[in-house]
């Protein structure tokens, strides 16, 4: 069926559909969901090469190196997300605390619903959680990178032709646009709201499969008991239509207990599967160690090479390069982790002394999370300034507000959707939901890792703790004493290991160091790279030598 053809995806009724847009053809047997009954088109989408890439591409990336068996791929998890996504729609219809228009999902809505859950991640790069949303060294994997989005959803890639050819330009234009939604403009989306909510929203068909698929394949025994999706229904606000959970009980005016009781348990075990395994120091580390790799060689070549990747070919591509990033990659493949000599945490910006907890935290998103070039700066002067190499020095730095939105999932509350973090439980349940809030908050930190062959070297690792104190400090006066005392640390370091030393009286040695901090501390507003404060440490050395 050309495009031409396709005009049958642009009825009027949108339950008006051919039998193959809905009608099973095969079942795939996986792991946790069980058959995933799938349609001849369905079919011919898993069949290309763009989403049989997905098999290669771990949906834990690097866990495996903490949890053996946490091998399963992101294919595994979109057939699954696919398989909750249908269980969703069967209880939604089936809901019989719902009337007529908070059950109704048409034919065309439900093929949506398989596009969006089948091929939400269809455009993961390898270790994509790690490159994309924990370090940022590439843009987000949705729409935010729209020639990736375009390379494997776009009209003219082999997906879109295949959804165009199959359901024509109405349904292809409908799923691309919820495919470009966010959390920002979602009510843009009109009746179709919803589906974006059932996929990528909060208690959705994605979160729901991967917390069973992860904590499964990484050996945790959690209870998992989604009894609350019976009691999901749509809600039709005029202009657009969502996905909420019913929670509050309308004929008696109160909410159901028993169902606070599920969610409050769905945001305990988020939080179990974050610190178990998402937060994990070794897991960190190693996913620092690739990212420090990959950031270091993205500058050499195009970031659509990684488009046809899977794990293992990112890492050999790495390895041949017998260069830094090859030994990052050569000591991640061995397990030889670098050690963390550092951390900042949220009790660390609540301990400042100076401007709000938000101005900091916009400050370090900026400077740390966001800034990933600026982390390698950083990170590159320090080892050349400690005599060490380029990727032996590494910085971390999350999204402060990791893992939240199962906060802000949709209930009915008093007869009006509300966000679950803005509903007045009572202080027993509040104080429960907002110590799990603050326990997801409490993992956030600044880390810093070092090559473990200088993990020894005392002198060295509290530079770096002294330089990353005085980096991270947004207290104006304590930014100014930890300067000097960083810098004139530095700066002894470097005239102790510079041969120019030798023979220099013990008050000329403090002259001098005093000399090139005054210097140093003197520069205001300009940027004090580490790198040109060792070439102004070894000239001054120099020029001083010549004076004799």
């Amino acid at each position: 069926m050309d495009e031409e053809q396709g005009v049958i995806g642009q009825c009027i009724d949108d339950d008006d559909v051919p039998d193959e847009w809905l009608k099973p053809k095969k079942a795939i047997r996986i792991a946790i969901s069980g058959d995933v009954h799938i349609t001849s088109i369905e079919r011919e989408i898993i069949d290309t090469p763009e989403f049989q890439r997905l098999r290669f591409i771990k949906q834990l990336g690097p866990t495996y190196l903490v949890f053996p068996t946490a091998l399963h791929s992101r294919f595994d998890h979109s057939l699954g997300t696919l398989k909750v996504a249908d269980d969703m729609i069967r209880f939604i219809r089936e809901n019989r605390h719902s009337k007529k228009g908070e059950f109704s999902i048409t034919a065309v809505q439900v093929v949506l619903i398989h596009l969006y859950a089948l091929l939400h991640d269809i455009t993961h790069i390898p270790f994509g959680h790690t490159l994309e949303d924990e370090l940022c060294i590439f843009d987000r994997h949705d729409n935010a990178n729209s020639d990736r989005f375009d390379h494997f959803l776009g009209s003219r890639s082999t997906i879109g032709n295949i959804i165009i050819n199959k359901f024509g330009r109405y349904v292809y234009d409908r799923f691309i646009k919820i495919c470009k939604t966010n959390k920002n403009n979602i009510n843009d989306l009109g009746m179709d709201a919803f589906i974006y909510d059932m996929i990528s929203n909060t208690v959705c068909a994605d979160l729901l499969d991967y917390l069973r698929r992860d904590c499964f394949f990484c050996g945790l025994n959690t209870s998992m008991d989604y009894r609350f999706l019976n009691f999901l229904y749509l809600y039709n606000s005029g202009t657009s239509k969502r996905l909420v959970i019913r929670l509050w009980k309308e004929r008696d005016t109160h909410a159901r207990k028993d169902l606070i009781s599920e969610l409050l348990r769905l945001l305990d075990n988020r939080y179990l599967l974050a610190e178990v395994v998402y937060y994990h120091h070794a897991k960190l580390i190693a996913g620092t160690m690739i990212a420090g790799a990959v950031q270091r060689y993205k500058n050499r070549i195009n970031e659509k090479a990684l488009w046809s990747m899977g794990d293992v070919d990112l890492v050999q591509a790495l390895l041949n390069l017998n260069n830094v990033e090859s030994e990052l990659i050569e000591s991640f493949k061995n397990r030889i982790l670098w050690k963390c000599i550092f951390e900042f945490t949220r009790a660390d910006v609540a301990a400042m002394k100076e401007g709000t907890i938000e101005d900091i935290f916009s400050n370090i998103k900026e400077d740390w999370y966001k800034g990933a070039d600026n982390r390698m700066v950083v990170e590159d002067d320090l080892a050349e300034a400690l005599l060490m190499k380029p990727g032996d020095v590494l910085i971390y730095c999350t999204d402060k507000d990791m893992n939240m939105k199962l906060a802000k999932m949709l209930v009915l509350w008093e007869k009006e959707p509300k966000e679950l973090k803005d509903c007045d439980m009572g202080r027993t349940i509040k104080a429960k939901r907002d110590a799990i809030c603050d326990s997801h908050r409490a993992l956030w930190a600044v880390k810093v890792f070092i090559n473990p062959k200088y993990s020894e070297d005392e002198e060295r690792k509290n530079l770096i703790i002294l330089a990353m104190e005085y980096l991270l400090e947004y207290n104006e006066k304590e930014k100014e004493r930890k300067e000097k005392e960083y810098y004139s640390k530095l700066v002894k370091y470097i005239i102790n290991k510079n041969s120019r030393n030798k023979g220099m009286g013990v008050s000329e040695y403090e002259n001098i160091t005093k000399d090139i901090v005054e210097h140093i501390v003197s520069r205001k507003n300009i940027d004090k790279r580490i790198k040109d404060i060792v070439t102004y440490v070894k000239e001054y050395l120099s020029e001083n030598e010549e004076r004799k």
